[in-house]
């Protein structure tokens, strides 16, 4: 007669075969066994060596799951770090702004997909310095007051004013969500109009050299 212990156990073990052979096919592996076994590999085991390989193979999954944690806690603080010495050049260089280094603009009469749906955007204001790039918000002037987000940035030579609807990379504006204005600091002394009209944005920008941030 088997001991009333053995048999408990013996029931112990194999709910839990049951129930990781069912996560495991909710998982969708292509494997069901464990540590790579084959079905024939797999039906050879008795059960303690059955409970002893899902085990392992649990531990290694952990493993895998920390590494993959640990992995984009890096990658979170290295994005962190990246951001945050940009923004410490950028602060720096309004600091030390000579005359043709900072503009102020002004968009306004915009009209914006703030999807779904064109809008009227209320005007807004923003200011770059030579290198810069960053989001801003346009909120509609209806009711329902939407938000979109433009990315405006201005390039080293302080030639080149981008307005994107999506965050290029890097500095890369070879893209159809980007409209570009190409002005001499002359040109931003005396005060630059544009008017554009550019897929799912258009308006006007005025733009002018500031002394100050």
């Amino acid at each position: 007669m088997v001991p009333l212990k053995w048999r408990f156990e013996s029931n112990i073990m194999r709910r839990f075969l049951i129930a990781s052979s069912f996560l495991l096919l909710l998982s969708g592996c292509l494997n069901s066994y464990p540590l790579g076994m084959s079905e024939e590999e797999w039906m050879r085991l008795n059960p303690d060596q059955q409970f002893q390989a899902r085990r392992q193979q649990a531990e290694i999954d952990e493993q895998k799951r920390m590494e993959r944690e640990a992995r984009a806690e890096a990658e979170r603080l290295r994005q962190t770090m990246e951001e945050q010495a940009y923004q410490d050049r950028i602060d720096y260089k309004y600091r030390h702004a000579r005359y043709g280094d900072v503009i102020q603009c002004v968009l306004e009469k915009a009209v914006i997909d703030f999807k779904p749906g064109w809008r009227d955007g209320e005007p807004v204001g923003f200011t770059l310095v030579r290198g810069e790039g960053k989001l801003i918000d346009i909120h509609s002037s209806a009711r329902d007051r939407k938000t979109a987000s433009l990315w405006v940035g201005l390039d080293d030579n302080g030639m080149t004013l981008s307005l994107c609807r999506k965050e290029p990379t890097g500095y890369s504006r070879n893209n159809k969500s980007c409209t570009d204005i190409v002005a001499t600091t002359h040109q931003y002394r005396r005060g630059l109009h544009y008017s554009f009209d550019h897929n799912d944005m258009r308006g006007n920008l005025y733009c002018t050299l500031s002394y100050t941030r």
